[in-house]
């Protein structure tokens, strides 16, 4: 059923996106010890955090 798409011009897009990234992830992080990793490893993809690297002067 397509109506969905012509009537409101809504895709999946972006969930099969993030489901991708997600597998990714999970394939990636096979040999963590603790589910505690995979999560702050999902949270640093999704959360899109961004770190300032020190530099030395």
């Amino acid at each position: 059923m397509l109506w969905p798409i012509y009537s409101y011009r809504v895709t999946n897009a972006v969930m099969e996106g993030n489901n991708s990234k997600l597998r990714t992830i999970t394939k990636r992080s096979y040999g963590f010890k603790t589910l505690r990793y995979l999560r702050l490893m999902i949270s640093l993809v999704f959360g899109k955090l961004k770190f300032d690297v020190p530099r030395l002067t």
